[in-house]
């Protein structure tokens, strides 16, 4: 065999393992369709619940949910720019996008808002939240956003491990005054 036809069988079975590749990551992951709903929302309960449990500000009622349910039909649907994003086996779910518009202008750009990454206890540290975050990622690369604002609620320390091993950095800081 010459040396131009090993090159060539060469680039072959490069192209051949990166389609491979790409069959195998795409199927761990998938977007949202709006019959997805039902899913979303058990999932989306489950991850209040959990952070409930961590002593988190957020409460598990019906408004809550009901927003909820409002920004997953609007991303799915396309009114508004976003994304859902699954596990293969429906045991993660994040939801990504834009949130409204600043009153200002601002040095992030085009920013999303991370609603939420959540993933089964029992699928935990298996590569999960990293399989949903990349495509949450590249989606929202190709609806033209620049920076993505998220992160853990207050306690949940897995969560804050996990999204600076994603690459998220400080942004500023919040701080609560009670007023009651």
């Amino acid at each position: 065999m010459g040396w131009q036809e090993d090159q060539g069988r060469q680039e072959k079975d490069s192209r051949q393992m990166s389609e491979t590749y790409e069959a195998i990551v795409s199927a761990d992951v998938r977007t949202a369709i709006e019959d997805d709903e039902e899913l979303f929302l058990g999932l989306w309960e489950e991850l209040i619940t959990d952070q409930e449990r961590l002593g988190n500000d957020i409460l598990l009622t019906q408004r809550t949910m009901d927003f909820f349910a409002h920004m997953f039909r609007s991303y799915v649907q396309g009114i508004i720019e976003g994304v859902v994003v699954f596990g293969a086996f429906d045991n993660a779910v994040l939801m990504w996008g834009k949130a409204g518009e600043l009153p200002w202008d601002s040095r992030l750009g085009k920013w999303a808002n991370g609603w939420g990454t959540y993933v089964r206890p029992e699928y935990q540290k298996q590569g999960w939240s990293k399989k949903i975050r990349e495509e949450g990622k590249r989606h929202l690369r190709l609806m033209g956003f620049e920076t993505l604002l998220g992160g853990p609620f207050h306690k949940n320390d897995i969560g804050r491990e996990s999204w600076i091993k994603f690459g998220a950095r400080p942004h500023q800081e919040l701080l609560l005054v009670d007023l009651r």
